[in-house]
């Protein structure tokens, strides 16, 4: 999907109808900060989750589970195909974490407000697809991006 050519989505294909999904910034955000809860299991995680973002739950979770994190993932993830003996999802490497929207909540906002003019309190129908390109172009030289590099440095 091109952000530039083509209508942003605000639904998903499950079993080759369109489900609408709740496309606000915050849903993404609140979805973040939902899989890093320590505190519940990853069943009652993933309901959660499909909760946030579908007003209505589709019948087939497998496949809602899908359009959800292809939406999140702005449009590129793959649902994973078991190969032959495969014994289901493997642990990743965890990755290093930079930011955090709970613990960089003011300096998100001030970012957003300082170099888009934005309000992210305020904002209505702020895309999740918009909110991601903006946060991921955020320049170099914003507070939030310095912690960010802080954090990134190899100690």
């Amino acid at each position: 999907m091109n952000l530039l050519t083509e209508a942003l989505p605000n639904t998903v294909d499950i079993g080759g109808g369109a489900w609408p999904i709740n496309t606000d910034f915050r849903e993404g955000v609140r979805f973040e900060l939902l899989m890093q809860t320590g505190t519940l299991t990853d069943e009652e995680r993933m309901g959660r989750a499909l909760r946030l973002f579908y007003p209505k739950l589709p019948e087939d979770i497998s496949a809602a589970l899908d359009g959800m994190l292809w939406f999140y993932s702005c449009g590129r993830y793959e649902p994973r195909k078991p190969a032959a003996g495969d014994s289901g999802p493997q642990k990743k490497q965890r990755e290093k974490k930079v930011y955090d929207f709970d613990q960089d909540a003011e300096l998100i906002f001030a970012a957003f407000r300082a170099v888009y003019g934005i309000d992210l309190n305020t904002v209505e129908g702020l895309h999740w697809w918009k909110f991601r390109a903006l946060f991921s172009t955020l320049p170099a030289d914003c507070e939030f991006c310095k912690v960010m590099g802080y954090r990134a440095m190899d100690t």
